[in-house]
């Protein structure tokens, strides 16, 4: 396989996820960097997800969420979705972070870290408030198993697995360049 830059992989992402979102029916916007999440999706009905995209090329057992609007986010705001493209295999795998992460995150301080993370984030807008500095916070989170495992469990048992209330919809892009939803 040859070597593909960090920003060609997230190129190729944003293109997978603009283009099922279109299929969909949906429109799509990149979003300012400080808003915390990379894009809105908006359906025709209303609808909005606000999506944080990881492409997942080689490494597949961990992601990082940069910023404190995008940490406060992902553990607070139900809204928020995680999409992972997973390239070369084109496919499409869409959760809801919360659920998400309460499943694939190991917290060892107690079950729901919610207390510490909201007390870590009044710290770091203080600092960067009190000391008129730019701090911009980066979290990586090792997921307990592998995007590509997981995407392998939920599409062998489609109606028995674990990620149910996880992973709403599963999108592959086949050799014709025609969408196929899976699950």
């Amino acid at each position: 396989m040859p070597k593909v830059h960090g920003g060609s992989t997230e190129t190729l992402g944003w293109s997978l996820i603009s283009s099922l979102e279109t299929y969909k029916g949906s429109s799509i916007s990149l979003v300012r960097k400080g808003s915390g999440f990379n894009g809105l999706s908006t359906s025709l009905s209303g609808e909005v997800r606000k999506i944080e995209l990881k492409t997942i090329h080689k490494s597949d057992d961990w992601f990082a969420i940069n910023g404190v609007a995008g940490i406060e986010k992902l553990f607070f705001d139900e809204d928020y979705w995680l999409y992972f493209a997973i390239i070369p295999e084109n496919y499409v795998v869409c959760t809801n972070a919360i659920p998400f992460l309460h499943k694939q995150v190991s917290a060892k301080i107690d079950e729901n870290p919610t207390d510490y993370i909201r007390s870590w984030i009044a710290l770091t807008k203080a600092i960067t408030r009190d000391f008129e500095i730019k701090f911009i916070p980066r979290m990586n989170f090792k997921v307990r198993t592998p995007i590509r495992v997981m995407l392998k469990e939920v599409l062998e048992n489609p109606n028995d697995h674990d990620w149910q209330g996880v992973v709403e919809e599963i999108w592959h892009l086949d050799e014709s360049g025609r969408w196929q939803r899976d699950y």
